[in-house]
């Protein structure tokens, strides 16, 4: 008997956006015999710091210290299908990454309240039964739409 090998690295990676969402898409990569518990996606408007997990993790392949590494623990009761830090990512300024781990066999996430005209980062990987498989290529620039400026309410003044 062979042991399952972890799954291969995800390919394909797209992404749709308007001014205030961005939805990502992926095709699971082949399976290796394993089946796929969930999908990790990694993503934030600072593409370095995107690829800094890109990179941690590879070096962290084998250890159980790159759940760590990011600041949480992922945890198998995790709230499937919502991310984590993600609210910061609508800021002007902001220097965080979000994590969110979909459930299987679910391939696409959508994340909202976004800033519209800023560019965003993604990355994915399988995680199957026998281990993760390894991070995607970083999708980006993503630019949201841009959003027309809203009417503006003539001023009124009361006391001179």
């Amino acid at each position: 008997m062979t042991k399952n090998s972890k799954p291969s690295k995800l390919q394909e990676l797209t992404a749709s956006c308007t001014a205030r969402e961005l939805t990502v898409s992926w095709t699971p990569p082949e399976s290796n015999g394993v089946e796929f518990l969930r999908f990790d996606l990694i993503g934030g408007p600072n593409r370095s710091l995107v690829r800094w997990c890109q990179f941690a993790s590879a070096l962290l392949d084998h250890t159980e210290d790159a759940d760590k590494l990011f600041g949480y623990a992922i945890k198998e009761d995790a709230e499937p299908d919502v991310a984590n830090c993600s609210t910061s990512l609508g800021e002007l300024y902001c220097e965080e990454c979000m994590y969110a781990p979909v459930v299987a066999p679910k391939q696409s996430f959508a994340l909202s309240n976004l800033l519209p005209g800023q560019d965003y980062y993604l990355m994915a990987r399988a995680v199957g039964t026998s281990g993760k498989g390894e991070f995607s290529h970083v999708l980006g620039p993503v630019r949201t739409d841009s959003e027309e400026p809203k009417d503006v309410e003539p001023m009124e003044l009361n006391e001179l």
